[in-house]
């Protein structure tokens, strides 16, 4: 970078976190997630007894690898600043940062340093879902941003300026195998770069480099590997949905039907901005996403020639071939908007409507959004005309003025830190492990008590609940079994397995049949049965005893 760019770099730095602590230190109670303590939980482990269990049972999610690296980045900070929800959103900032630091410097030097500006300064000034997410430490969608603009930099390095070395496609392999481990959903990126180098290069998967690459990647997919290969493929689903899709008639009809609402409703209504003054939500996401679109379609025509060229690769002949150095460089981010597109209304996945968690699949299309838009924008003032420099300037401030307008809704200026959200609740956080331990190891059921008999004593009530949860899976078609399995538990914990049982068991498929529901209640020692006949009342809508009183009874 050249020094007379070092200015508007560190300018941009410094907005960043003007911004983002502002958000953090006055938007407290809107950025806490519960889920965030189960990575701290991670953190704590490896501080407090990191032999107590394997790290790779720490795992949050076993189809996300991203629990483990944020968990592990939190160390230091617990060290220093000690176990609270500040040293939890360091990691996301630090992660943010990383994110806007790569973005900035792949923009200045495959395109030019307005369109840095431009991008960075919508990544900074985003709609609130994203500052939201981007504050927010999980180890998956919004973290995987990093990996992607990391590895589209060197595909860019390799593929337009010809840095065809060893070296790179190691780097390359490296980072897209982390990725994929680190989140699935970085799966996009590289699937578009592939198609990428398969339309430049027909027979790339023949040559050395790609060989290379193969290699590195497999190096770096290998703690998913290990993972797997130890844990009877727990991670080849996500939350029991399978990440294939079965392309069946009825699927393709509902994929077209996702990507209708995809376009029409769910980017927009993903931005989540909120009233401000005298203009609605609705309308501030419905600018933004306009300019969007419209970025997207004129560019779309500008690039459509060398679109159609690339496409028309697919046909295997000698005269359809094209040099990287003829294609632009935002022909890529096209592709690659398309390709998300197609892919997720594929998926087995869909956004929950207006809801904050249901759109973080959307998440990783968002700094591609930016960037098209910073080059369409570059684009209209390169044609030197007054008008459309005045068209573009008023565009930008349009973007950057609703983004401020977002960000600054999370802020309560009123609102002081309090200080509930600075300790960390580790009792959910410990069931939830339970429930993982008993998900790995199934009938393992001395090595899971093991496992839970290393941690610190006071949390392993929940770390038996949360096995007991897993154990309620089995507990209708095969409570003899079960009973044997908690009567391997100490007695004073077979209270926080029953517990976890009584909670977790499906009491829905009883309804018609109590006798059934008191069998297997009473198949329990008595001592346990009053936690079975509790949540048992839960399932059942006791509106109905105003009719019959003599049948509830």
């Amino acid at each position: 970078m050249d020094r007379r760019e070092y200015l508007p770099f560190f300018i941009i730095i410094l907005i960043f976190f003007v911004v983002k602590l502002s958000i953090l230190f006055l938007a407290i109670d809107e950025l806490f997630y519960g889920l965030e303590c189960m990575r701290a939980l991670i953190a704590k482990q490896l501080i407090d007894s990191p032999t107590a269990v394997p790290f790779f049972d720490l795992q949050s999610d076993s189809y996300s690898g991203g629990s483990l690296v944020v968990g592990l980045l939190m160390v230091p900070f617990f060290k220093l600043l000690g176990q609270n929800l500040i040293s939890i959103k360091l990691v996301a900032l630090l992660f943010s940062l990383a994110a806007l630091i790569s973005l900035y410097l792949f923009c200045n030097k495959f395109f030019n340093r307005k369109v840095a500006m431009v991008t960075s300064l919508l990544f900074i000034l985003s709609p609130p879902l994203f500052t939201k997410y981007s504050l927010i430490t999980m180890g998956f969608h919004t973290e995987s941003i990093l990996f992607t603009i990391l590895f589209i930099f060197v595909f860019f390095e390799i593929f337009f300026n010809d840095r065809k070395y060893s070296s790179y496609f190691i780097l390359l392999g490296l980072i897209g195998g982390f990725g994929v481990w680190f989140t699935y959903i970085f799966s996009i990126t590289l699937f578009s770069c592939l198609l990428f180098w398969f339309l430049l290069d027909r027979g790339f998967f023949l040559k050395r480099n790609f060989l290379i690459f193969l290699i590195s990647f497999i190096s770096g997919f290998t703690p998913w590997i290990y993972y797997n290969l130890s844990r009877n493929f727990i991670g080849v689903s996500i939350r029991g949905r399978e990440i294939v899709p079965s392309f069946s008639i009825d699927h393709l009809i509902f994929s077209l039907v996702k990507l209708k609402n995809l376009l029409l409703h769910d980017i927009r209504n993903s931005f989540l901005f909120e009233d401000f003054i005298f203009l609605s939500g609705e309308y501030l996401s419905t600018i933004f996403y306009l300019i969007f679109v419209v970025s997207f379609l004129v560019l779309f025509w500008l690039n459509r020639w060398f679109l159609y060229l690339l496409i028309r690769r697919f046909i295997p002949l000698k005269r359809f071939q094209i040099s990287p150095a003829s294609v632009p460089k935002e022909t890529f981010f096209l592709l690659y908007v398309i390709i998300f597109l197609l892919i997720y209304s594929l998926s087995n996945f869909r956004v929950r409507d207006l809801t904050f968690a249901g759109y973080r699949y959307l998440l990783p299309l968002y700094p591609f959004i930016f960037v098209l838009i910073a080059l369409f924008l570059s684009k209209v003032q390169e044609r030197e005309s007054r008008v459309k420099v005045f068209i573009s300037s008023f565009l930008l401030i349009i973007l950057l003025s609703i983004g401020l307008a977002g960000n600054l809704k999370l802020i309560s200026f009123n609102n002081k830190i309090n200080t509930r959200f600075l300790d960390i609740d580790y009792t959910p956080s410990y069931l939830y492990l339970g429930c993982r331990i008993g998900m790995m190891y199934g009938d393992e059921i001395d090595k899971c008590i093991g496992l839970i008999n290393r941690v610190e004593e006071r949390y392993r009530f929940p770390l038996y609940e949360g096995l007991g949860s897993t154990i309620a899976q089995q507990f209708e078609n095969d409570i003899d079994k079960c009973i044997g399995l908690i009567n391997r538990v100490e007695e004073r914990y077979r209270t926080a397995v029953y517990r976890g049982i009584s909670i977790s068991f499906n009491w829905n498929r009883c309804k018609g049949d109590i006798d059934k529901c008191i069998g297997l209640i009473n198949r329990v020692e008595e001592k346990y049965r009053p936690y079975f006949y509790r949540d048992i009342s839960n399932f059942f809508n006791w509106n109905r005893c105003e009719d019959d009183l003599d049948k509830c009874i």
